[in-house]
């Protein structure tokens, strides 16, 4: 099995969240197609990266949703994110897999 994980932004560039609705259409794309999801929206997770001036770190807060799936489907992943990319106006958006056994 593994574990999919989509990081989300909770901002734009300018500083302004995004709309809900991205968020609870994504959420319910994905129940519907797993089953389920969990997702971190309260946790203080956050995207640390060296884009400001100078080369200063610049903070992200990030949600993060994952799901279980057996088998991952590259294509349909793929496709996702870079839709994921264009709603978030993100230049790069990041969706991971781990393998992992349920105990």
């Amino acid at each position: 099995m593994y574990l999919v994980q989509i990081l989300l932004p909770v901002q734009d560039q300018a500083g302004q969240p995004f709309a809900p609705g991205l968020y609870s259409e994504l959420a319910r794309d994905l129940t519907g197609r797993f089953g389920g999801l969990t997702a971190y929206t309260q946790a203080p997770a956050e995207g640390i990266g060296e884009e400001g001036p100078g080369g200063r770190a610049v903070r992200e807060p990030v949600v993060i949703y994952e799901v279980m799936v057996d088998a991952l489907e590259r294509t349909w992943w793929r496709a996702l994110r870079e839709r994921l990319q264009l709603q978030f106006h993100q230049a790069e958006l990041v969706i991971r897999a781990h393998r992992f056994s349920r105990l």
